[in-house]
């Protein structure tokens, strides 16, 4: 079954941006500046079965690297089977167009990425993809074109990327242009992160909705629990974790509050992953490998393995969430800082704003919908748990040893 049919037409972009285009319109003609002559949502759903042809991108971009420039190619077509990357695309090439922007590809070596491997599905560990909306160029990373076994994982995983990334270029080149005056508090806007994401989701999940790529086991996660999933992005890093929710905009210094509570909850979490579930699962491992039940089992070790280093550096990200998110209450909570509290508060009474996130909200409802349930991730650890849990009903001297997923 097709993927684009199964998602019966709707549109992520289409649901998140229809509302936000014609309160944005209004809002320019009560401003007196003369309203948007086509609504970018109508050029976006504009003929959806064709795809953008390269010569129609190639008005705003340009590839810096001769070597990259048949294999963007390539992906930039793959991205047109979707029905979401075409929308993206078409978005990107209105609003750059209008603004005479240009756009710049170029591929980097990332030295500290590499590919790494977990269950059949090759993944890249490191930056994948990057956009810089200030300089108008988009990054992506060369283990794409030389890293992976697997042609066709390579070119769904950077299509959902540059799907994504063309998604963030778009939001910042709109709100710079329709609501300039909200433009300092929509860099901080954890909507703007939540939609961007969203896109290369949708993109995954129309191009490999069997998920064979890394992006498609990122999305089964997201579908797994997507509260959860935004809540842990939010620590991922200092510049996430100081980002606001609409709703939190109404009071940033309680919301920031709440999350160093969060990430003081978290980090001991983590401690727990470092001081038990490591050890414990390498030991079961080891235990049903002396007792020949340790077959197929050499990749969760070596998973096991790797996060300890991953587990480390979540500790130190999280330690720096807690000093932003101090600095950033304590800066909202000074004089100095009631310009800053103004902005964010005048933003979330601003309906017209807010329309981004009620978008955003009708928009994953519409991916939840299209997404199968329920779905797996990490099946290994599963395996190795039910070989466990049976091996301990005969070996009750095992049962001290108690295994769980260093990846949680």
């Amino acid at each position: 079954m097709n993927a684009n049919k199964m998602i019966k037409g709707v549109s992520i972009l289409s649901l998140c941006l229809g509302g936000f285009f014609s309160s944005a319109q209004a809002s320019q003609e009560i401003a007196g500046v003369p309203p948007v002559p086509e609504s970018l949502a109508v050029i976006a759903a504009a003929d959806p079965e064709t795809p953008v042809a390269w010569e129609e991108v190639y008005e705003i971009l340009r590839v810096y690297d001769p070597s990259a420039e048949a294999f963007v190619r390539v992906v930039f077509d793959r991205m047109q089977d979707s029905a979401e990357g075409r929308r993206v695309t078409r978005l990107l090439i209105s609003e750059y167009q209008r603004e005479s922007r240009r756009l710049i590809v170029r591929s980097d070596d990332f030295s500290w990425s590499k590919v790494v491997k977990s269950e059949g599905i090759e993944s890249i560990d490191g930056v994948r993809g990057l956009a810089d909306p200030d300089e108008g160029t988009y990054t992506f990373n060369r283990l794409y074109m030389t890293g992976f076994q697997n042609r066709a994982a390579a070119e769904v995983s950077l299509a959902a990327n540059m799907g994504r990334e063309f998604r963030r270029l778009f939001n910042y080149a709109y709100v710079q242009r329709v609501a300039p005056e909200r433009y300092s508090v929509f860099t901080r806007d954890f909507v703007n992160e939540q939609s961007v994401r969203l896109t290369g989701y949708h993109i995954a999940f129309e191009l490999d909705p069997f998920g064979s790529s890394e992006y498609s086991q990122e999305t089964a996660a997201f579908a797994k629990d997507p509260a959860a999933h935004w809540g842990k992005l939010m620590l991922m890093k200092p510049e996430h974790a100081v980002s606001l929710t609409h709703a939190e905009m109404a009071d940033p210094v309680k919301a920031y509050s709440l999350r160093m509570q969060a990430a003081e909850l978290e980090d001991l979490r983590v401690q727990e992953l470092q001081d038990r579930c490591v050890v414990d699962t390498l030991r079961a491992v080891e235990i049903l490998t002396e007792n020949g039940e340790g077959g197929g089992l050499e990749g969760l070790t070596e998973k096991t393995r790797a996060q300890v280093r991953k587990l480390a550096m979540r500790r130190d990200t999280l330690i720096e969430d807690q000093a932003a998110l101090e600095a950033a209450r304590e800066r909202m909570s000074s004089p100095e800082g009631a310009r800053q509290l103004g902005a964010v508060q005048d933003a979330a009474r601003d309906e017209v704003y807010g329309a981004m996130d009620k978008d955003f909200q009708a928009g994953q409802s519409a991916l939840l919908k299209a997404l199968p349930r329920p779905v797996k991730v990490f099946t290994d650890f599963n395996v190795m748990l039910g070989r466990w849990n049976d091996f301990v009903r005969t070996h009750p001297e095992h049962q001290s040893v108690y295994p769980c997923d260093p990846q949680d």
